[in-house]
């Protein structure tokens, strides 16, 4: 028969393994704010869609995204985004999961 103090620490590294495991969720997140890259006046209603999670949203009045997802995994893999805009550039690009800045993104017109 087992000893209550050994039942116990192994009941605690059974729950604490547990816990490692089912805590691998990462948020990502990106703000931005769109601008013309002539005017440098912000666009509003910039389609931004993610390609990995297939998710959209649009610039405000202001230009500004604010993007945050929740996602599994210890290494969640780069935001893959493309901006849309009728009369502008596709543009395309790639960031690190995660950014604690507020960056500035040019569109050129066509």
């Amino acid at each position: 028969m087992a000893q209550p103090a050994l039942t116990a620490g192994i009941f605690s590294l059974i729950v604490i393994t547990l816990t490692l495991a089912s805590g691998c969720d990462y948020v990502q997140s990106l703000q931005a704010i769109i601008v013309d890259e002539e005017t440098q006046l912000p666009i509003d209603s910039v389609r931004v869609h993610e390609s990995n999670e297939n998710i959209t949203i649009f610039s405000d009045s202001t230009g500004f995204i604010d993007y945050y997802n929740l996602v599994g995994g210890w290494n969640p893999p780069d935001l893959k985004m493309t901006f849309t805009k009728p009369g502008y550039e596709v543009l395309e690009m790639s960031f690190p999961p995660s950014s604690l800045d507020t960056l500035t993104l040019a569109l050129n017109p066509e």
